[in-house]
């Protein structure tokens, strides 16, 4: 299909439906790889560009805004355990602030650059408690001090 709204189904079992303007996925649409994973949003260019929902074969699912096929801006992602993420994203990572949430209910707030917590976030406990906190690895968190905040420059 290279003008006008059509169902294009790749070689490899993917389909793409929408529109396409001179051979290029454009505007509204749905493309569905092979192995399930789903992306409804919007094209330019055959990528994924302005708002859109990604959706993973395992539960895991992004909305938000993605420019040249990556996410950027606001957006939501839910991770397969049910932790989520909610705010910036910058060259398809974690980058800027925002606040992961996990299934106990405790939140973490802060900073985040490529996919981390950039220094200190603050962690709010499910009964509302909160602490200054590190990231330690990928999802692992330690309660910092005040003898080591005042040590961080040191």
């Amino acid at each position: 299909c290279k003008d006008g709204i059509g169902i294009y189904v790749h070689i490899d079992g993917s389909t793409y439906e929408g529109n396409h303007i001179e051979g290029k996925r454009e505007g509204e649409g749905t493309y569905t790889y092979s192995d399930g994973t789903k992306y409804i949003g919007q094209f330019k260019d055959s990528l994924f560009n302005g708002q859109g929902i990604y959706t993973l074969p395992n539960g895991e699912k992004y909305e938000g805004q993605f420019i040249n096929g990556k996410r950027r801006g606001y957006g939501i992602h839910i991770y397969a355990d049910a932790s989520r993420y909610e705010g910036q994203f910058s060259e398809d990572k974690r980058n800027g602030q925002g606040t992961m949430i996990f299934p106990d209910g405790k939140k973490v707030t802060g900073q985040f650059k490529n996919d981390r917590l950039d220094g200190i976030g603050i962690m709010i406990w499910a009964n509302g408690k909160q602490e200054k906190v590190q990231q330690t690895d990928d999802r692992t968190f330690k309660v910092v001090l005040p003898r080591d905040i005042h040590n961080e420059g040191s």
